[in-house]
């Protein structure tokens, strides 16, 4: 079995684990700050008898992983070890940040207060903006007040990219292009997906001080949800939210429950340099048939590698472009 090998830390050593790898699932999602891995792996005595704090792997030139274990499973005849891990920008959801008032705030603000103590590794975001009276409650994770800063600064939401960079512009090219399909590296299995269950079909919003009633005068129907014929609503009140920024930030609200609506999963062969974000030509049959001969174009939503005794695979899903801007 082909698998990255790993590096385990425990209090005084660094164990790197090769041939003993049993299983290896890792899953990055583009709009998710967190990568996951889960490993299971021939135990040694200083594994079982340590406390093992981290955990590092490269599994491509690309795409690696540095994270902490969340929860570590020994079998009953102790052999066998599984370890379920988080990458570092974990930290950004399991942390609340100190609530305050900001007259103005930067992204090097941003930068330095809710992302750099947190294993980010730079903030990638253009033109340079400023926020006004930008208020963060009690309660606020720092991944939380991040993505408040750019729904006001720039309309849109954060995403984390393969090198723990915040950026407002995730996908990215290659040249030449990543070919999947006829054309390019094969595909063991595909299909295709449309989900409708998180798209709202009608958003009612108030930019009041009161959160009743008549107040909810603004709408906005959402026209990928119509084609469906039955309703979703939702009733938001923007004032204290996004400010001044409610006409544009109104439709940001509606395109975000529109991001996964068509979705193409794809199996491949072996493990790839395919990471969340990269666009992809996927030349294949279906992405044909289902766009009646006019393909998506398509981007990595998320990459899924997989190694046990069946082999290894990379199971990517890709998403529609359209949809990645509104």
């Amino acid at each position: 079995m082909s698998v990255p090998s790993a590096i385990f830390t425990y209090d005084s050593s660094r164990i790197t684990v090769i041939d003993k790898i049993l299983t290896f699932n890792f899953k990055s999602t583009l709009y998710e700050p967190v990568d996951v891995l889960r490993i299971s792996f021939i135990a040694n005595d200083i594994m079982r008898n340590n406390v093992m704090k981290n955990i590092e792997c490269i599994i491509t030139n690309n795409i690696s992983f540095n994270g902490v274990v969340d929860r570590l499973t020994i079998s009953e005849d102790r052999k066998v070890m599984t370890a379920e891990c988080r990458s570092l920008t974990y930290a950004l959801i399991d942390n609340q940040v100190m609530p305050a008032q900001y007259a103005a705030i930067n992204q090097s603000s941003v930068y330095t207060t809710f992302l750099q103590p947190f294993s980010v590794t730079g903030i990638t975001l253009f033109p340079s903006a400023a926020v006004a009276n930008f208020e963060v409650l009690p309660g606020t994770t720092a991944w939380q007040a991040v993505i408040s800063f750019c729904r006001r600064a720039y309309d849109t939401r954060p995403d984390i990219d393969h090198n723990r960079r915040v950026t407002i512009s995730p996908i990215s090219e290659t040249s030449p292009p990543i070919v999947v399909g006829r054309s390019g590296i094969p595909c063991m299995d595909a299909r295709y997906n449309n989900n409708r269950h998180k798209i709202i079909s009608n958003l009612r919003y108030n930019v009041s001080d009161s959160n009743y009633n008549s107040n909810y005068s603004g709408s906005l129907v959402n026209p990928e949800m119509s084609k469906y014929g039955y309703a979703r609503r939702r009733y938001v009140n923007l004032r204290n939210t996004w400010n001044n920024k409610n006409a544009v930030v109104t439709p940001q609200a509606i395109y975000d429950t529109n991001i996964d609506q068509h979705i193409f999963e794809v199996v491949l062969p072996g493990i790839h340099n395919i990471y969340p974000g990269l666009a992809i030509t996927f030349d294949h049959e279906l992405n044909h048939d289902i766009s009646s001969g006019h393909p998506y174009q398509l981007y990595t939503g998320e990459t899924e590698i997989t190694a046990d005794a069946k082999g290894a695979r990379t199971k990517i899903k890709l998403y529609d472009a359209w949809q990645a801007t509104y």
